[in-house]
């Protein structure tokens, strides 16, 4: 996790690769775990996730890595 600088937000990218997602299912981990977040992706390939909240980041980024990976 870094920070982005211009707002201080905390970020990361997980990258999906060449793996097939369902960017639905994506956007449903997205909204649910905080209200704080905003998230940036190609829609193919990775999606990179900002927010004020470190430990909230670090749950929908587990999430998303757990989907990814199941």
């Amino acid at each position: 996790m870094k920070i982005y600088e211009p707002t201080g937000e905390y970020f990361t990218t997980l990258n999906f690769g060449k793996r097939e997602v369902d960017w639905n299912k994506v956007h449903q981990y997205l909204r649910s775990n905080c209200h704080c977040i905003w998230a940036e992706s190609d829609l193919e390939s990775y999606v990179t996730v900002y927010g004020k909240e470190k430990d909230c980041i670090q749950a929908v980024v587990d999430d998303l890595k757990e989907y990814a990976e199941g």
